[in-house]
């Protein structure tokens, strides 16, 4: 679980119920197709009760190339009716983000609520 035991989660911001229902469901999507993702959680912003922010998710992915700070953002679909940012970073990026050493980190942005950890390897568990 290297990289999702280290950054503990801000509440301070709530995330809407409806949007955090659909992150959930990105993050089951994701984790059923790709077993290197250790850890996906919500991030939250200060604009986040604002219907337009998008769903914000971190990926921790030991397979992922390290690229620091690269959001990649998708439109709404079928399935997700809320525009939608994804962030994945390596568990050493995670753990610069957990110093607040990831260059291009919007400052308001924060891990809001882990949404999946992977408890051992080929294990999954839910939050």
């Amino acid at each position: 679980m290297a990289g999702t035991n280290l950054i503990k989660p801000n509440t301070e911001v709530q995330i809407p119920k409806d949007k955090l229902k659909y992150a959930k469901k990105l993050a089951d999507s994701h984790i059923n197709i790709e077993s290197t993702i250790s850890g996906v959680a919500y991030i939250t912003s200060a604009s986040e009760q604002n219907k337009s922010e998008p769903i914000k998710l971190l990926e921790i992915n030991s397979a992922t190339s390290a690229s620091g700070f690269f959001p990649v953002a998708f439109g709404p679909s079928n399935d997700i009716p809320y525009n939608s940012t994804l962030v994945e970073l390596t568990p050493d990026e995670a753990k610069k983000l957990e110093r607040k050493q990831l260059d291009g980190w919007p400052k308001d942005w924060e891990v809001g609520k882990w949404l999946f950890k992977r408890r051992k390897k080929g294990v999954r568990g839910r939050k």
